[in-house]
């Protein structure tokens, strides 16, 4: 049975909210520093929470990524023209753009700079 929309929702609306989260603390520090409990704090949910939707901090980005993906270029050759796809992706990538630049700065193996071409 499918989950009803509005549950579908709200799961999405946390997601992006622990996606702010993280976004609002590498204003002021780098993403290798910011721990699981700072963004909880700051997205002002519990540990518990954060773990129903993500496993680890690396997994808050590459889930942004899949979104990104899904809106675009998954699509492209069944609902979207190659370059509506494309220009859909890059728009919500582009969107946060800083985020990006910050997060692509860990070296660590699950960092979005390791995670995007596997997507690929």
């Amino acid at each position: 049975m499918d989950e009803p929309a509005s549950s579908l929702m709200e799961d999405f609306k946390t997601k992006m909210g622990i996606f702010d989260a993280l976004d609002t603390l590498m204003r002021n520090m780098p993403f290798d520093k910011i721990t699981v409990t700072q963004i909880c704090s700051e997205a002002h949910i519990s540990r518990a929470t954060f773990y129903r939707y993500f496993t680890d901090k690396f997994a808050i980005p590459q889930w942004h990524l899949n979104f990104a993906y899904s809106k675009g270029a998954n699509e492209i050759g069944r609902t979207l023209p190659w370059r509506e796809g494309y220009y859909i992706t890059e728009t919500i990538v582009a969107e946060r753009s800083e985020f990006y630049s910050n997060v692509a700065k860990s070296d660590d193996y699950n960092a979005i700079d390791n995670y995007a071409p596997r997507l690929r």
